[in-house]
């Protein structure tokens, strides 16, 4: 299976390559074991070196980062989809449900994939009509289980429950960016108390709480090692997807090289996004409330497919 997708497509696209078996598996198993110990939980455009550069690099801060900047207008392309204009970049908001949100920035305007996913064989779950109000600073879209506020000056979306519970909301200061080196990142606020699992088949500790997680399936011994592969737990599985005890799930739908800082570097605030040494691919992503791990999982299947059984080494069977 590896050698017909190396043939067909860089290596580099296709190194973070999730097996939707295996990964499914990992996850549902993984939910399981949350529920058991009682845990509660209360459109497209290539990202080449030369259009990042050229989509609102004079703008870009000391780190080298360019920010979306405000939002002058949307247009409501579907009754589940709007699209945001703003100063650097276009964002595709679509509720592919009432409780999956996808988010699609593009610096270039123009959404179109430059590799396929992996991973979703189908997003249009249950399409919604996304209501859209003008509420002055922000604009109010909302579905029969969130409301999701983008704010236009600068560009940021908060997510809330029906309760308006804040779920996740992008941090203030730097909400979503990418560079000249194709990384594309999003920052989002990590709330008081909340924790995360998940992120695949890693040498670290249960919560990624305070962690850097490298999405790299590098197995020990290899020379593709390009740094100690302990650093950041980078064995066996890459599986951009996390659960928070929020009670939302983000599954970040790149298949180059990403990385996760969930606050290790910068205390309250996480972070995803791709990264070096082989950045690339799309800012895409998909919001997922539950506001059980069990409904995020069933969600997040059928949009990935469901997994007829586990793998034999689940069961023991290692060799």
């Amino acid at each position: 299976m590896c050698l017909t997708l190396c043939k067909n497509r860089k290596w580099g696209a296709v190194m973070n390559i999730n097996i939707k078996l295996r990964a499914t598996a990992l996850v549902c198993i993984f939910a399981l074991l949350i529920t058991s110990i009682g845990i509660s939980v209360s459109a497209k455009t290539d990202f080449t070196q030369s259009s990042l550069a050229a989509s609102g690099s004079a703008s870009a801060d000391s780190s080298g980062y360019t920010y979306i900047g405000g939002c002058t207008s949307y247009n409501k392309t579907s009754e589940n989809e709007l699209t945001f204009n703003c100063t650097n970049a276009r964002v595709v908001v679509k509720a592919c449900a009432s409780d999956i949100i996808k988010v699609w920035c593009e610096p270039g305007g123009k959404f179109s994939r430059k590799y396929p996913s992996f991973v979703v064989t189908d997003e249009n779950i249950s399409p919604v009509d996304m209501k859209v109000s003008d509420q002055g600073t922000y604009y109010k879209l909302q579905t029969s289980a969130l409301e999701i506020r983008a704010y236009k000056s600068p560009f940021r979306l908060q997510y809330y429950d029906l309760n308006g519970n804040l779920l996740c909301k992008n941090n203030a200061a730097k909400g979503m960016g990418w560079n000249s080196k194709n990384e594309v990142v999003v920052w989002n606020d990590i709330s008081n108390g909340e924790h995360f699992w998940g992120l695949g088949e890693k040498t670290q500790e249960f919560d990624k709480n305070g962690l850097i997680v490298d999405q790299w399936g590098v197995d020990l011994g290899s020379p593709d090692n390009y740094a100690p592969t302990n650093a950041n737990g980078r064995w066996y599985g890459a599986d951009p997807h996390f659960i928070s005890s929020k009670g939302y799930s983000i599954y970040f739908d790149n298949t180059c090289r990403t990385r996760f800082n969930m606050g290790k570097t910068e205390k309250g605030v996480y972070s995803f996004g791709s990264s070096k040494p082989l950045p690339g691919g799309e800012l895409l992503y998909y919001f997922i409330y539950g506001p059980s791990p069990k409904a995020i999982v069933k969600r997040f299947t059928d949009m990935s497919g469901k997994s007829f059984m586990p793998p034999l080494w689940a069961f023991g069977n290692m060799q």
